[in-house]
């Protein structure tokens, strides 16, 4: 994935706008970290895909229109907003910006996520 470096943030490719249809969900990062990436009405939104339960990692296949479902005890948050909307889990799910440029897509990161690696 290519770099583009920016005040206190970086951007992570994702796809070229073309490979992402409405509906369509794109897994993107490592066993660490998982993103989901899809498009809604023409608007494009990346949410974490750990559960903030239990660390459970989320699967596509748990996403029904605008929420997506753990499949270990069943949270069910808001693909919009992150937020839980069933619990157990409480917290909510960490949004990412998804910033277009030209015809790419890009996740917003905080710099100093990637440097306390």
């Amino acid at each position: 994935m290519g770099t583009i470096e920016k005040t206190r943030a970086k951007l992570i490719h994702v796809a070229d706008k073309r490979d992402l249809l409405p509906g369509q969900i794109l897994r993107v990062g490592d066993q660490s970290e998982i993103i989901f990436v899809c498009q809604e009405i023409g608007r494009y939104q990346a949410i974490s895909g750990t559960c903030t339960h239990q660390s459970f990692p989320l699967c596509a296949d748990y996403i029904l229109e605008t929420s997506i479902i753990c499949p270990l005890h069943g949270s069910e948050f808001d693909l919009e907003t992150g937020r839980c909307v069933k619990p157990p889990a409480s917290k909510p799910l960490r949004k990412y910006a998804v910033i277009e440029i030209d015809e790419e897509l890009y996740i917003e990161m905080d710099q100093d996520e990637d440097d306390e690696s």
